[in-house]
């Protein structure tokens, strides 16, 4: 089956500040002369892409028009459809190009950490479930449980089957370990609800003050003030209950959780790093389908352009 591969990304350009202020540059560690290379080049992909940006556009309302002609020129259609091609491959082989010069700009303790960032798109599911049943993460802030992370449809405590699966697949989890886990967590939820119970009906408290001829403004203090240290009691104990946590673990298990605690510092950098190549460009692939029928949607016509705001 021959594979038609369209690049794309659907940002505009827009760089508001100096690559070695942002996360991303602060992550790897970017020097003002690496910062500068990588904006040139992410501009001169921009400038190149434009033009056949506006190519695709205009063929892909011919190819609409050609197709839904009553007496379709099929040697036009196919011109169109070739065109197409030759455009999206041309695109994807100097992305390609720009992928290898961007990670060539970097030295190789800053290419270690670009891994960092590809793993934490790869492990995505792993890293929020783990974040989720607290894991990895902070310990000074979140709710320490929360209600996805259990199966709602199980009247006795368990976790969801998909968070399960996850965990229990990338730590090697036992089932004695994961109940174990909830046995832990489950009554922190329940800690959790009745406090944001509280804050809700407090929350109620201050907008009936605040309706009334003369709001007491040592009524409202007091309210918001308690809804303040209300919000605060879910992660009084959180370190507390990390540590337990973790010690149910095995040694092995616990690295492994290291490393998804290494990888939640890249999931917020995983589309500024592809914007700028510094991970490899994501494809669109339309295929041919058994019937020789080129499964092309002229309404969602690929963006080759790069462009995500500040990185």
């Amino acid at each position: 089956m021959r594979v038609i591969i369209g690049f794309f990304f659907s940002l505009v350009w827009a760089l508001a500040e100096s690559t070695y202020q942002t996360p991303l540059a602060a992550y790897l560690g970017l020097t003002g002369a690496q910062s500068d290379a990588l904006e040139r080049g992410y501009g001169d992909f921009n400038d190149f892409a434009a033009a056949r940006q506006a190519r695709l556009d205009q063929l892909s309302i011919a190819i609409s028009y050609a197709r839904a002609a009553a007496y379709p020129d099929l040697a036009d259609i196919g011109r169109l459809y070739l065109e197409y091609e030759v455009i999206l491959r041309d695109a994807v082989a100097h992305a390609d190009a720009w992928h290898s010069t961007a990670v060539a700009i970097l030295t190789a303790p800053q290419v270690a950490k670009l891994e960092n960032i590809r793993r934490s798109y790869d492990l995505y599911d792993q890293i929020n479930w783990a974040q989720t049943a607290n894991l990895i993460g902070p310990v000074d802030g979140g709710l320490i449980a929360t209600p996805p992370l259990f199966d709602q449809y199980n009247v006795y405590p368990t976790l969801n089957p998909y968070a399960a699966y996850q965990l229990q697949a990338y730590l090697g989890l036992s089932d004695t370990q994961i109940r174990t886990l909830v046995d832990i967590l489950y009554p922190e939820l329940i800690k959790a609800s009745d406090i944001y119970s509280q804050i809700v009906d407090s929350e109620g408290k201050v907008g009936l003050e605040l309706t009334k001829d003369a709001p007491d403004p040592i009524t409202i203090g007091q309210l918001i003030t308690g809804m303040d240290a209300a919000a605060a009691q879910p992660t009084a104990g959180r370190a507390q209950i990390r540590e337990a946590l973790l010690a149910q673990l095995t040694p092995a298990q616990r690295k492994l959780v290291a490393q998804l605690d290494e990888f939640l510092k890249g999931v917020n950098l995983v589309q500024p790093a592809t914007c700028l190549a510094l991970v490899a460009p994501q494809l669109n692939q339309t295929t041919v389908t058994a019937s020789g029928a080129i499964a092309f949607n002229v309404n969602q016509v690929p963006r080759l352009d790069f462009g995500c705001g500040s990185y």
